[in-house]
């Protein structure tokens, strides 16, 4: 596993169902069956989580 090979800190989002952590917004726990990645940007890519209208996350506005 890549975090123990390079001993890097282990985030505890990983033993609540997180695959792939990324910002606050962007990631969520991963469902049966999905790939690793799909619970990244699922609040942009699932119209079925609110995701329909106005799709900016806020981030990166100045």
């Amino acid at each position: 596993d890549y975090i123990k090979e390079n001993d890097l800190p282990y985030n505890d989002l990983y033993d609540q169902g997180y695959a792939s952590i990324g910002c606050i917004i962007c990631s969520t726990p991963i469902r049966p069956g999905e790939d690793k990645r799909a619970g990244r940007w699922r609040w942009f890519n699932d119209e079925n989580q609110g995701g329909g209208g106005d799709k900016e996350c806020g981030i990166h506005k100045s």
